[in-house]
């Protein structure tokens, strides 16, 4: 008895060696043996083999042996081209040109997701060309998952909001220039975001941002910033207003230091707009009392980032240990609270695990 395709495939994608994302030599290996055991066997490995695509072997604009001879493959035998499905490029210097020359030929829907980096690289002479190629490339227009960091004209950016079935970005912003024409909100099919801005002194970055999180159906968001100013602040707190009430998982993340530096609370009028809010991560000195005397009933898990609790107003202490107390009075929805670090000496978190234990809250600290 032979065992069909999709079984095949199934054991071959469970015989995957110390793999992450990216499949492994060791399991690249074992896929190509088992593509000689057998005529029944040769299809589902073949499969295997082709469809995770990951080109990130190039640097210093050179790529390792082994890429010229997938990029002649996929030139040469055309049947292949519709297998690969996942696809990582990353480019350190200037690419070599055949870098990005084949991914035109594949064929419209075969790409699911697309993880695609590149250095800003004075030097790359093609510049803007090599990434439109890639992103303007038919099978990368119907892709449902990109994850993209280098840096962004507005030619490039446009390119990525009009990807029709967008679901989930990941985005790094490198570097931004200025945004100087209109482009487009993206997709309204996009569900999950998550930013990283590492030039936070940088306004078209957050102009970037106030047009990501306006998507109508955005749901996940998540955003990290490296460094954080005044003028950084205030530009996440302009960006934020933008956000829909589809949202339901909201993470803001950055220097734990600075955020509570500033006074400009912009979560307390974030959740008021927010009204599908089940998960919220967010850092002391963007939130005040009306926070937690307004917390939204769907919230279910609330992580807060508080690395100086005494200094929270007596105001704030009040109503964050009032909310934990009264959560079950309020109908609220609240099964988790996370708060990170764990600072013993201080007798809120005492009064914080009692509450939620009177609640039947869960508690933890890190």
């Amino acid at each position: 008895m032979m065992l069909p395709y999709d079984v095949l495939c199934l054991i071959l994608d469970h015989s995957r060696v110390n793999d992450h994302d990216v499949p492994s030599r060791a399991t690249v290996a074992t896929w190509a043996s088992a593509a000689r055991v057998s005529r029944n066997w040769t299809a589902p490995a073949r499969t295997m083999l082709y469809r995770h695509a990951d080109l990130t072997g190039v640097e210093g604009g050179q790529p390792g042996p082994w890429v010229p001879l997938y990029i002649r493959t996929m030139r040469t035998y055309p049947h292949l081209r519709a297998l690969v499905r996942i696809l990582h490029i990353a480019t350190r210097g200037t690419p070599f040109p055949e870098l990005h020359g084949w991914i035109p030929l594949l064929p419209r829907d075969s790409l699911a997701f697309l993880d695609y980096s590149w250095d800003d690289n004075k030097w790359d002479k093609f510049g803007d060309s090599s990434r439109l190629t890639v992103l303007q490339a038919p099978a990368v227009r119907s892709i449902r998952k990109l994850h993209i960091c280098g840096s962004y004209s507005p030619t490039v950016l446009a390119s990525i909001m009009t990807l029709s079935r967008l679901e989930e970005l990941v985005i790094t912003v490198e570097r931004m220039q200025d945004l100087t024409f209109h482009v487009p909100t993206p997709t309204p099919r996009l569900k999950h975001l998550d930013i990283t801005i590492k030039p936070t002194f940088s306004a078209p970055s957050f102009d970037l941002l106030h047009i990501l999180v306006a998507a109508p159906q955005l749901e996940t968001l998540t955003i990290r910033m490296q460094t954080l100013d005044l003028f950084a602040y205030k530009g996440l707190s302009r960006a934020l207003r933008s956000t829909t009430p589809a949202l339901k998982v909201l993470g803001l993340y950055g220097n734990l230091e600075k955020w509570t530096e500033f006074d400009c609370p912009f979560m307390d009028g974030l959740i008021a707009q927010s009204p599908s809010l089940e998960v919220v991560s967010c850092h002391q000195g963007t939130f005040t009392h009306h926070f937690f005397r307004h917390l939204p009933p769907t919230v279910k898990v609330l992580n807060l980032v508080i690395p100086s609790p005494t200094s929270l107003s007596d105001k704030c202490r009040k109503a964050l240990v009032q909310c934990l107390r009264d959560a079950r009075k309020r109908d609220l929805s609240l099964s988790r609270v996370f708060v990170w670090p764990r600072w013993e000496e201080d007798t809120l978190y005492d009064i914080m695990a009692d509450a939620c234990s009177a609640s039947g809250i869960e508690f933890r600290s890190q």
